[in-house]
């Protein structure tokens, strides 16, 4: 997967200084590591750093990355997710987003095929004599715990269909 240009709307966080160094051309750099609504990022912004606490709409670049473990000899994949410089983040409140796309291009993940419904069971589908009797007979307090019964069902179909994504 090649970079990719997305946006994440959220509080600056606890970004540090992590390194610094010079680039072939003699040109300096500084990596900084912090959160931006408790996900983490790196920037070579400083400006990150200076505006703790601000809440805007951010933009990053995410791209896959690996590397060997030298201790086991693994191969770790991650996802190295770089913000843009701050002077890109645009107001979270404003409807920016039209004018951030045509500033930079944002690449739209597909969208998840949904997985296939787990069997659930659900408790009181099947209707026993005496609860039966008592819709006959007006037995409130049978009533009552058949309908608990009944909601308890309804909220577990639409918890299931929340996770599913139907609505």
């Amino acid at each position: 997967m090649p970079k990719q240009i997305k946006t994440i709307v959220g509080t600056i966080e606890d970004f540090v200084f992590v390194s610094q160094g010079k680039k072939k051309d003699g040109t300096p750099w500084a990596l900084y590591k912090g959160f931006i609504t408790g996900e983490k990022f790196q920037t070579f912004d400083e400006e990150y750093v200076k505006n703790s606490g601000v809440k805007k709409r951010f933009l990053y670049e995410e791209e896959p990355g690996e590397f060997t473990n030298k201790e086991t000899g693994k191969l770790i994949k991650y996802t190295r997710r770089t913000l843009l410089p701050y002077k890109t983040a645009k107001d979270h409140e404003e409807d920016n987003f039209e004018q951030a796309q045509k500033e930079i291009p944002i690449i739209e993940e597909e969208p998840e095929e949904p997985e296939e419904p787990e069997e659930y069971e659900v408790p009181g589908l099947d209707a026993k004599p005496e609860e039966m009797e008592a819709l006959t007979k007006s037995d409130k307090s049978m009533v009552q715990k058949i309908y608990d019964t009944q909601t308890t069902i309804l909220t577990e179909l639409e918890e299931i269909n929340k996770k599913l994504g139907i609505e």
